[in-house]
C-alpha cells in the first residue's frame, strides 16, 4: 500500500519524493535504509528521486521548489526558460533561480535564492510553481542587458497583447526601493505604443533605428490600393515617404508559398509608388543598409507627391 501511493506521489513530482511525504509510512531508519541500498536517491536535501527515474532539468527545478517549501517560486532565467522569452530559453538554465519568504532560510544546495517581503504572484507551468510573466520580466530586469530584456518583453507581448497594461499595472505597485532596473522596462514599454515586433531580428532592426538619427518608421503598417482592397502589412515602414524596410529571414520568406506571396505582394506595393529596402540577419551586421535607408529616405522627402 505504501509502495502504491508513494509511486502516485512520485508520478506527479518528475519521480520525486521528500522526507515529510515518506514519514507517513516510513521511520528514519528505514529511510537511511533506501537510501544506501541505492531504491532511492538524494537529489536534494530531504528530497530523494526513485532509482531509474532519469534526471531531467525540469525534475531539478521541481526538486528546488519541494525543498524551498510553500510560498516559494521558480524565478528569474528559470522562470523566462519556462515561459519560453526569446533570448533566454535556448538552454535551460543554471543554477537553478528560486524566490522564497524574506524569513525563510534556505542553503544554496546549488540554487540561486532570491527573497521577497510582499505576495509573491505565480503560476504553474507543466506543473512547476513559477513567479507571473509580469514579476519575472520585473525580476529579468535587474539581472539581464537591455538588450536581452528587450527581445524578452517582444516575445511575451507576442503571445499576450494586454502584457503591456498587466506590467504597468505591477510597476506602479512596486514600492519606491523597487528595482532600480524596472525603469529600462519602463522605457521599454514606452516605445512600444505602436506595437511589438514579430520576432528577435525584427527587435535588433528596431533597436538600430532607435539609436540612428532617422526619422521614427511605423511598425505593422497596413497598406491598402485606391479600391480599398488589402496589398500587405509591412514590418517597417515610413508611409510619407513611401518606403518600405522588409525584414527577411530565410526560415520564414524562403517557403514557397510565402516567396510566391511576397513577390507578388510587393510588386502591387511598387505600382503604388513604394520603395522597398529589404535587411536580413547578415546585412544587419553591416551598416551599408542603414546609409541606403537613410539615402533612400533623404531622396523621398514627405513632401514629394507620388503619382499612383
Amino acid at each position: 500500500m505504501a509502495g502504491e501511493a508513494l509511486r502516485e506521489i512520485a508520478e506527479r513530482q518528475y519521480g520525486l519524493i521528500t522526507r515529510e511525504q515518506v514519514l507517513k509510512w516510513f521511520s528514519s531508519a528505514a529511510i537511511t535504509r533506501r537510501l544506501t541500498s541505492g531504491a532511492w536517491v538524494r537529489a536534494l536535501s530531504h528530497v530523494y528521486r526513485l532509482a531509474g527515474v532519469p534526471v531531467t532539468w525540469h525534475q531539478q527545478a521541481f526538486a528546488a521548489t519541494l525543498l524551498a517549501g510553500q510560498g516559494s517560486a521558480l524565478s528569474h532565467y528559470g522562470a523566462a526558460f519556462l515561459f519560453r522569452l526569446d533570448g533566454l530559453s535556448e538552454r535551460p538554465p543554471r543554477p537553478i533561480d528560486i524566490t522564497v519568504p524574506r524569513n525563510r532560510h534556505l542553503a544554496a544546495h546549488g540554487l540561486k535564492v532570491h527573497r521577497y517581503s510582499k505576495d509573491l504572484p505565480f503560476k504553474f507551468i507543466r506543473n512547476l510553481r513559477v513567479t507571473s510573466l509580469t514579476r519575472t520580466l520585473i525580476d529579468l530586469s535587474a539581472v539581464v542587458t537591455p538588450v536581452d530584456l528587450e527581445f524578452a518583453l517582444d516575445s511575451a507581448q507576442r503571445r499576450f497583447p494586454r502584457l503591456g497594461e498587466w506590467l504597468d499595472r505591477d510597476l506602479a505597485s512596486l514600492p519606491r526601493c523597487g528595482p532600480r532596473a524596472a525603469g529600462v522596462l519602463r522605457e521599454l514599454l514606452a516605445l512600444r505604443t505602436d506595437g511589438h515586433t514579430d520576432s528577435p531580428l525584427e527587435v535588433l532592426l528596431r533597436r538600430t533605428l532607435r539609436q540612428s538619427n532617422l526619422p521614427r518608421p511605423s511598425l505593422r503598417y497596413e497598406v491598402f490600393d485606391d479600391d480599398g482592397a488589402y496589398v500587405m502589412r509591412l514590418d517597417f515602414c515610413w508611409p510619407l515617404h513611401r518606403v518600405a524596410l522588409h525584414v527577411d529571414s530565410y526560415r520564414w520568406h524562403f517557403q514557397r508559398e510565402r516567396f510566391e506571396r511576397d513577390a507578388r505582394q510587393r510588386s502591387r506595393l511598387a505600382a503604388l509608388g513604394w520603395l522597398s529596402l529589404t535587411v536580413t540577419r547578415q546585412s544587419l551586421a553591416h551598416p551599408h543598409w542603414l546609409h541606403d535607408l537613410a539615402q533612400t529616405l533623404a531622396a523621398r522627402e514627405p513632401q514629394l507627391r507620388l503619382a499612383v
